[in-house]
């Protein structure tokens, strides 16, 4: 039995403490130790492609520097998932992108948030549980009505928009804009972020989560849903340009389990004489993800999130104006 629960408390690294980055081989060993064969089989099954373009495609193996504008040709792409299957998921890839939903949840509390890419809605359900209301918007209409049908409830409504648009909300509609893993999938990011510090209320606060650059340059130059992947410094920059106040920290998932023994108890006169003698416990399995910050700095994290406040008034717009 597999429990995975939503937290509200972040976990935050000691004092001079490095975050170490999980290899490939780490993950698999997360899936492994909480017994968590479908999860394994589900992460094999998503890298193999990408990683057979790194070792066959026609930049080589051996190219370990690459110029991101080039074209790398790596065909096509219809076997890549970046996004979680509501119909095919496994508890250990369903808790690793709920962690920073589990870091959000606290800034949720009785406010009205907005979430931009937010799939089938399964991190938004979570935020509703606190907000006084979630809006969540995402260009797949599928996802979008799959979600609608599962979580069906009053403060929470799922909607189709493409984030690369205007949104299409009055400015100072949201105490809370929260968006995880989306950034990098729109072609004109700082149009984005300028919409999302648009519809925030004065006081209000983004919350933003997007891979790290840093960290593995080549898979996102080889992930072509990967638009625009950035280093810190430029996401710092970027974001200062729309807030007065950035945090900007590293961001990872640490994987934990818990085993339990659950005593069984049974009659030994009532088993048939050849039957074979049950064990008198069963092993039970707990396994979560934390939400892991860290400096940005401190060694290279996988993800970036920045928490942001102090909307910036646009050019010739009054602040909470619409």
């Amino acid at each position: 039995m597999r429990n995975i629960s939503v937290m509200p408390s972040p976990v935050f690294l000691p004092a001079g403490k490095k975050a170490i980055p999980q290899t490939l081989a780490g993950k698999a060993w997360s899936f492994l130790r909480a017994g968590d064969w479908r999860g394994l089989r589900q992460a094999w099954d998503r890298r193999w492609p990408l990683l057979k373009r790194v070792l066959t495609g026609p930049i080589g193996p051996a190219a370990m520097v690459l110029d991101l504008a080039t074209d790398l040709g790596v065909g096509d792409t219809e076997d890549i998932r970046e996004c979680v299957d509501p119909n095919a998921f496994s508890p250990t890839e369903l808790a690793l992108h709920l962690a920073p939903y589990r870091f959000a949840l606290p800034f949720a509390s009785d406010r009205d948030v907005l979430e931009v890419g937010c799939n089938w809605g399964y991190g938004s359900h979570v935020l509703a549980a606190e907000a006084r209301r979630v809006i969540g918007i995402d260009v797949n209409a599928e996802a979008v009505a799959c979600g609608n049908a599962r979580f069906a409830q009053p403060n929470l409504e799922l909607m189709v928009h493409d984030a690369s648009q205007p949104f299409p909300f009055p400015s100072g509609s949201f105490d809370l804009v929260f968006s995880s893993e989306a950034l990098e999938h729109i072609a004109h990011p700082a149009a984005c972020v300028g919409e999302m510090r648009r519809v925030l209320r004065p006081g209000g606060i983004l919350i933003l989560k997007t891979p790290n650059l840093a960290y593995a340059r080549r898979w996102h130059a080889l992930n072509p849903y990967h638009l625009k992947v950035f280093l810190a410094e430029e996401l710092r920059q970027l974001l200062q340009q729309n807030f007065a106040q950035v945090e900007l920290q590293g961001f990872s998932e640490h994987y934990d389990f818990a085993l339990r023994l659950q005593a069984c108890a049974f009659d030994p006169f009532g088993i048939p004489f050849e039957a074979r003698i049950p064990a008198s416990f069963t092993l039970q399995v707990e396994a979560w993800v934390e939400p892991r910050l860290a400096p940005a700095r401190e060694g290279t994290p996988p993800n970036l999130l920045a928490v942001c406040r102090q909307p910036k008034a646009a050019a010739g717009q009054p602040r909470g104006g619409n």
